[in-house]
């Protein structure tokens, strides 16, 4: 059975042996499961670049998976840790009903303050999505950027916030 498999493999000291029964399982039968296990595997052995690739191959993820958020917030983490991000990974969790806020800032991130703009106009309900828009619209409206991060900071204070806000009145 697969979960006597997986049990087994996860049982194993954190090493090349456990790697090497990891790759063999998730070849034999890729799930959420063991890619959330070999991905961590390859993230452990400092091979991060790996565990994207492997988790970029399943992209977009099921539904079931995205609601789990595990495996997506670890594909954002990975993306963002990246320089350049790698925008044909990141346009895969397009489809993704989770996580938009930090999907947009990424995008953001990337340059593409377009993309960003599209997934939190009126949809921004978190400080870091008001913080993105506001980021997005420091140089073309001032006006809206400052609204942006009173939202922001009415929804999470933090000091960067505050200096962003300073900055942005006294223009």
């Amino acid at each position: 059975c697969i979960r006597d498999r997986l049990a087994s493999a996860q049982a194993l000291p954190a090493g090349p042996v456990k790697m090497q029964s990891m790759q063999k399982l998730h070849q034999y039968k890729a799930s959420a499961p063991t890619l959330d296990e070999l991905s961590y595997q390859y993230i452990l052995a400092g091979e991060s670049e790996k565990a994207l690739q492997l988790l970029a191959k399943a992209l977009p993820f099921d539904t079931e998976t995205q609601q789990k958020k595990l495996l997506p917030e670890r594909v954002l983490e990975l993306l963002k840790q990246q320089n350049p991000i790698d925008t044909a990974v990141l346009a895969k969790t397009d489809s993704w009903a989770v996580l938009a806020a930090e999907r947009a800032e990424l995008w953001r991130l990337t340059g593409r303050c377009d993309k960003t703009l599209t997934m939190l106009s009126g949809k921004a309900n978190t400080a870091s999505g008001w913080r993105s828009l506001a980021l997005c619209q420091e140089e073309q409206n001032a006006e809206f950027a400052l609204l942006h991060w009173q939202k922001a900071h009415q929804l999470q204070g933090q000091d960067t916030d505050a200096v962003s806000y300073t900055h942005l009145r006294a223009h």
